[in-house]
């Protein structure tokens, strides 16, 4: 799932498409004809699923911090308990700060979204 805005006073827009990059702003800079550069990705969020576990949670994870992605936000309803954790401050291998929050926890998401998410969305 990606979520992306054109600039600030645009509304937010999220699209799921398995196995395609979404677009992203225009001034984002881009590698080839459907793919980011890191730099360019404001967050990057990802729903684990049984098959892509050890990828969701490690592979990826490893990735998009090399690649400087700000944030990156799991969904890992298969974890015990079901968390939703945010990851911030990307360095060479992995994420600085690990922010988690079960069903029912409000999980703030930092400028420029500045929104709390509602796990139990996320989560149920």
């Amino acid at each position: 799932m990606g979520c992306g805005s054109l600039d600030r006073e645009e509304a937010w827009r999220c699209q799921s498409q398995a196995g395609r990059h979404v677009p992203g702003r225009p001034s984002a800079p881009t590698f080839g004809n459907n793919e980011l550069l890191g730099h360019g990705v404001l967050l990057a969020a990802e729903v684990v699923s049984p098959h892509s576990q050890r990828r969701d949670r490690v592979t990826k994870l490893r990735a998009y911090a090399q690649g400087r992605v700000p944030l990156y936000l799991l969904v890992d309803q298969l974890a015990d308990p079901a968390t939703v954790t945010l990851f911030s401050e990307p360095d060479e291998s992995s994420y600085r700060t690990c922010t988690p929050a079960t069903a029912g926890q409000a999980l703030r998401l930092p400028e420029p979204f500045g929104i709390a998410l509602d796990t139990r969305r996320l989560l149920g």
